[in-house]
């Protein structure tokens, strides 16, 4: 079973390790491509990935989630709230735009916390 965090850290922002991981200075540990799928599809994989990353200790992910037509793409629309509820929030240290040349306005970098476990 996935580690859980003993509450929910407080949010804070620390440029550093976004920095570092568009620099190159550190390493993607999970990419998962979430386009082509259905919303619930995508969100139950997303989930999944996020858990069990986090259960085994990785913290840079690449989430790809498609642009859609004229950046409208319901996966990337919804990403972002799918990752602002409390129960994967408590996993979450960040969220930013991925760079060109991992995916840009279709993917996105996430940073997780620290694994307590």
């Amino acid at each position: 079973p996935t580690p859980m965090p003993a509450s929910k850290p407080k949010a804070t922002s620390d440029r550093t390790l976004e920095n570092r991981l568009r620099k190159g200075a550190s390493e993607i540990e999970g990419k998962i491509d979430l386009h082509g799928n259905t919303l619930n599809e995508a969100h139950k994989r997303l989930t999944a990935f996020i858990r069990r990353s986090y259960g085994s200790g990785k913290r840079y992910l690449l989430v790809i989630t498609g642009k859609g037509k004229n950046g409208g793409g319901a996966i990337r629309n919804e990403f972002r709230l799918w990752l602002e509820t409390d129960d994967m929030q408590i996993f979450i240290f960040s969220v930013s735009e991925a760079e060109i040349r991992h995916g840009g306005a279709g993917a996105f970098y996430v940073i997780l916390r620290k694994c307590k476990a």
